[in-house]
């Protein structure tokens, strides 16, 4: 199986109306193929945040084959998925 990186992105304004991207949550999810690797992403990060649309929190998901987890910095924790998890 192969390791993807899974990111949730939503742009903002910042204080002086400028638009950024925040990261609103990203996984480290292995799986065969990205499509499902992307399915059990957006399926965590709904149960994280207790939506049933993972577009309400954010704007685009973004997902790359993961070299492995040097380098992961947290940012969301206590997904249940067995093969997922948030980094």
């Amino acid at each position: 199986m192969t390791h993807f990186h899974v990111r949730f992105l939503k742009k903002i304004c910042n204080d002086t109306g400028h638009e950024c991207v925040t990261c609103q949550g990203e996984f480290l999810v292995e799986n065969t193929s990205a499509g499902l690797a992307l399915e059990e992403a957006e399926a965590a990060f709904c149960e994280l945040r207790k939506t049933d649309r993972w577009d309400m929190f954010a704007d685009t998901a973004e997902i790359r084959i993961a070299g492995g987890q040097e380098g992961f910095a947290p940012r969301l924790t206590g997904v249940g998925h067995p093969r997922s998890r948030a980094v």
